[in-house]
């Protein structure tokens, strides 16, 4: 495994437990990044993504 999909694996097993932490399911977890961010791009699905290490975000 390289060392760049252990930190997205890493990543994503963080931003779930912090979603859990919180109670909030995926898609309220996307809107309250946008609503923080100001960007009106963030999904559930790219929440997803991030979860099981696909991607990470753009900073």
């Amino acid at each position: 495994m390289s060392d760049t999909t252990e930190r997205r694996r890493r990543f994503g097993a963080y931003l779930a437990g912090l979603r859990r932490n919180s109670g909030r399911s995926q898609r309220q977890f996307a809107a309250a990044l946008c609503a923080v961010s100001g960007a009106q791009s963030i999904t559930r699905n790219e929440v997803s993504r991030w979860e099981r290490g696909e991607r990470i975000p753009d900073v």
